[in-house]
């Protein structure tokens, strides 16, 4: 007889996530190359010497880690159905649409060699700017939203 394998529960999706994130944040911020790279373009006694890039990279840094906490008490307002889920979601739905084109323009003054908007960018605006143009309008508008997230 064949077990039939149970749906992971609530808390198992969020731990798998958490340490997904964690460990993904992690690798990015020790690679070994990272703070080589990062030494020689930010000291102005350097060959490979980049005005300003030291406040691209901790802005960068800075707004990121923003997100990450913004998402993990966005997970933690979905699981507990508490009433503040649609207005966070949108927020920050809104504000990953705003920060893409302002992130690729703070980059190209840094970085004026460099394409403001090469595809990678303009695809992840117009994906970004694609969801929210089905989420938030669902958010705001569904009955269902509004009976989901009750709780305060």
């Amino acid at each position: 007889m064949t077990a039939i394998a149970k749906p992971p529960s609530d808390v198992s999706l969020y731990l798998e996530f958490m340490s997904l994130a964690v460990s993904h944040i992690v690798w990015i911020t020790l690679s070994k190359g990272t703070f080589a790279f990062f030494g020689s373009v930010s000291n102005a006694n350097s060959a490979a010497y980049i005005p300003n890039f030291a406040l691209l990279f901790y802005s960068e840094i800075i707004v990121n880690s923003f997100l990450v906490i913004l998402c993990i008490y966005l997970i933690y307002l979905f699981f507990t159905k508490n009433k503040r889920f649609p207005k966070y979601y949108i927020f920050i739905t809104l504000f990953v649409i705003l920060t893409i084109p302002v992130d690729a323009y703070l980059a190209s003054i840094v970085l004026p060699n460099e394409k403001m908007l090469d595809m990678d960018t303009i695809k992840s605006f117009f994906q970004s700017l694609f969801s929210g143009a089905i989420w938030i309008p669902y958010m705001l508008k569904s009955e269902r939203v509004r009976n989901t997230f009750v709780e305060d």
